[in-house]
């Protein structure tokens, strides 16, 4: 992931990505909660639990108002 990536997305954008479990393709929206540096990948917040999303899966539906700065991230 670039760093173009990584900053493409903030905490409490809206997004929407694709979920696939045994043959069964789930369409999922949700909140940005955390990144993870190590594995490149955005914690979404769904209404039934949290999914860890690589950042090329994720569609933006609404960007956040108020950014939260790096420091203030926590996973």
């Amino acid at each position: 992931m670039t760093t173009e990536d990584k900053h493409r997305f903030y905490i409490g954008d809206l997004v929407q990505f694709v979920h696939n479990h045994l043959n069964v393709t789930n369409l999922r929206t949700g909140l940005i909660v955390g990144y993870s540096d190590k594995k490149g990948r955005f914690k979404v917040k769904t209404e039934t639990r949290d999914f860890w999303v690589v950042g090329d899966k994720l569609k933006l539906l609404s960007k956040v108002q108020n950014k939260v700065k790096k420091n203030e991230i926590k996973s």
